[in-house]
């Protein structure tokens, strides 16, 4: 899951993704989007969404758009009213070629057990936390320091 610019809408492409057994990639080509804009799409940092793109993914992932995006009417006011930070995602991009260090950085990291830890590693890209920004970036040092490619979202 990612979040969106502000915080209160969600965007779940990458389980649904995940759920049809497609990659990224092969969606942009399907849709007719580069990598990079799909890309944009799956992170939550698309400032819009065509309608027309909206209605190819659902068409390609045979889904329904509340399926790809919610809102939390909840965490938009608290966002608005200075209670709680946006936040970010930390997302694994890649395990590397140290897939157990970074298995074992998951479990000390969220107290995941094994095997929770170790589907995360194995189904990438997968989001291992929303934190406020400098614990995620903390969370980042540890899992690079593992041998995994990390993005923040």
């Amino acid at each position: 899951m990612a979040a969106s610019t502000d915080g209160a809408i969600s965007v779940h492409l990458d389980e649904v993704l995940i759920e049809r057994g497609m990659t990224l990639t092969e969606l942009a080509k399907r849709i007719d989007i580069t990598q990079a804009n799909a890309s944009i799409l799956k992170t939550g940092k698309a400032k819009a969404v065509r309608f027309s793109t909206l209605s190819a993914i659902c068409a390609v992932l045979e889904c329904q758009p509340g399926d790809l995006l919610r809102f939390d009417p909840n965490l938009h006011d608290a966002i608005k009213s200075g209670a709680v930070g946006a936040g970010c995602n930390v997302v694994l991009v890649e395990p590397g070629d140290r897939p157990i260090a970074v298995v074992k950085a998951v479990r000390e990291i969220t107290g995941a057990g094994l095997k929770e830890s170790k589907d995360l590693v194995d189904n990438v890209p997968s989001v291992i936390d929303r934190l406020e920004r400098p614990d995620a970036e903390a969370m980042m040092v540890k899992l690079r320091a593992a041998g995994a490619t990390v993005e923040l979202t």
